[in-house]
């Protein structure tokens, strides 16, 4: 999931960062303009570690 986090709150999110960037691109300019995007991994991705 895609997220833009303004202001320590998520403002939008969406499933590719093409339809979150769609989804900035109407919200209001100066909002906009402090809006930090990044991608939260789902909690059900999981890694295995181990030796070899």
């Amino acid at each position: 999931m895609w997220v833009a986090v303004s202001d320590g709150a998520v403002v939008a999110a969406a499933p590719t960062s093409h339809r979150l960037a769609l989804t900035l691109h109407d919200m209001d300019h100066r909002k906009r303009h402090r809006v930090v995007v990044q991608y939260v991994r789902p909690a059900t991705d999981a890694y295995i570690v181990g030796v070899g």
